[in-house]
């Protein structure tokens, strides 16, 4: 037993990315206790921890080995689930008389991030100090995967991290297609539901920013870039993804939303900047591109395509935003227009 909890140890702690750590804890607490579901879920918090944002949920089924994610609905949370979270507490409770549920929380930095959920033909209240203590390994090593995918001056997702988030954020809207085909099969519905939300890919550029630098030095720009990574954690959904991908540049992908919504949150985020006194620096204004990221779409592309709508924005006035889609559509770009400056991978 101690042989194979070390080797569980070792193999949890080789992963560097975070879909890989996720499924090899859950693989691992499937080999040392009997369980027949474990469910791996993280809760993501608005900006108060009043009230869960988001929630995603990572499932394995030791039977068939097969894995699972996606986004859970605040209505799908248990009660079971939600009492464990609040209380910091594990939580074990019978199902029915063959079936036991443990819930044990997870925390990272002494704040509960989510939970683990076990459910097994007997009672594993003898096991808890071996999950307890694989869970602890496993939310150790997920602080220092997070901290390595921080900018360390905004605290925002790093360029490098880039890849690895939007793989998972495309997996689970692939997942959730697939469900909501499952569902469409089952009710047999004569006309198709209509799903209009997509996720959408926006490049941030500040306009100007090297007359800030020159004007107030480098300490008032990294404070102006400081400021408005704060803009951004506080305008946009803590399930939508924001990076610093270097210099005055930002990226945020925005979880599914309408179109019409996607253009709303733009240009409320480009007036609040607009309208916002920096210090010091007094106002400053940015240019925003945006385009739908599908979940077909290749990462790269869709950002030489925002890019293409930054680039336009900036050879347009500045302080505007732009949909890529919208700027094909009406002739303004062609689709083999090569203006992009941005450094693709």
């Amino acid at each position: 037993m101690h042989h194979q909890v070390l080797n569980s140890v070792i193999k949890l702690t080789s992963h560097n990315d975070l879909e890989a750590l996720d499924n090899c804890l859950v693989e691992i607490v499937a080999d040392l206790v009997p369980t027949e579901k474990i469910e791996l879920i993280h809760f993501y918090f608005d900006k108060e921890r009043k009230t869960i944002a988001n929630t995603l949920q990572i499932v394995f089924s030791p039977n068939n080995n097969i894995h699972t994610c996606g986004f859970l609905k605040d209505s799908d949370i248990s009660v079971a689930i939600l009492g464990c979270v609040t209380a910091n507490f594990p939580v074990l409770a019978p199902l029915s008389d063959k079936q036991w549920h443990f819930i044990l929380p997870i925390k990272v930095n002494n704040k509960v991030e989510g939970c683990i959920s076990l459910t097994s033909a007997i009672d594993l209240n003898s096991h808890r100090e071996i999950i307890e203590g694989m869970i602890q390994i496993y939310a150790n090593h997920l602080r220092v995967i997070n901290e390595s995918e921080r900018d360390e001056l905004t605290d925002l997702l790093n360029r490098k991290s880039f890849n690895k988030r939007i793989g998972r954020l495309l997996d689970v809207q692939r997942n959730e297609q697939i469900r909501r085909s499952k569902e469409k099969q089952s009710l047999k519905r004569r006309k198709p539901i209509s799903h209009d939300k997509s996720a959408w890919l926006a490049l941030i550029d500040i306009d100007h920013f090297k007359q800030v630098n020159d004007t107030y030095g480098h300490v008032y720009g990294d404070e102006v870039l400081l400021m408005l990574s704060r803009k951004i954690k506080e305008n946009f959904r803590h399930s939508d993804l924001p990076f610093r991908f270097g210099g005055e540049e930002f990226v945020i992908v925005l979880e599914p939303i309408s179109a019409q919504d996607a253009a709303m949150v733009m240009e409320r985020f480009r007036k609040e900047i607009e309208e916002f006194q920096f210090p010091r620096v007094g106002k400053i204004t940015i240019s925003i591109g945006y385009s739908k990221l599908g979940v077909e779409d290749f990462p790269p592309h869709v950002i030489e395509q925002a890019d293409k709508a930054l680039y336009y924005a900036k050879e347009n006035g500045r302080n505007r935003v732009f949909r890529y889609e919208t700027l094909i559509e009406n002739g303004a770009l062609s689709s083999t227009n090569s203006d992009s400056s941005i450094e693709l991978f």
